[in-house]
C-alpha cells in the first residue's frame, strides 16, 4: 500500500529530534489516519513492547534498530515520489517529502 497525495510534503514531527517524542508522533499519525499497514503497525508494536518490557533493566534489544526499521516501513507506504524523512532544511521536521534527499 502506498499513502495518497494528501500526504506529500506532509509534517508527522517537528521541533524534536528526540526519538521518544518523534515515535509519539508517528503513532498519533498512525492511528489518526487508519494507517493499516502490517509491517508499520507491527513495528509500532514489537517497540511499545521491547521498551514496556525493558524498563529500569538494560536494553537486550536496541530500540534504535526497530525504530530504524520502522522508519523504513513509513518509508515503503510514502505516497508516489516521497520518502519519509527528516526534512533536509530543518531536520526536525519529519515527514513525507516529495523528492528525494542525501541520506
Amino acid at each position: 500500500m502506498r499513502l495518497g497525495q494528501e500526504f506529500v510534503n506532509y509534517t508527522i514531527s517537528d521541533y524534536t529530534c528526540k526519538r521518544d517524542d518523534v515515535f509519539d508522533a508517528i503513532c498519533t499519525f498512525v492511528s489518526n489516519n487508519e494507517i493499516a499497514d502490517e509491517a508499520v503497525t507491527d513495528l509500532i508494536d514489537e517497540y511499545n513492547d521491547v521498551k514496556e518490557s525493558q524498563i529500569g533493566e538494560e536494553f537486550e534489544v536496541d530500540l534504535q534498530d526497530i525504530y530504524d526499521d520502522l522508519w523504513n516501513a513509513l518509508d515503503n507506504i510514502a505516497p508516489k515520489g516521497c520518502i519519509f524523512c527528516a526534512h533536509e532544511d530543518d531536520p526536525t521536521m519529519v515527514g513525507f517529502w516529495n523528492g528525494e534527499y542525501d541520506e
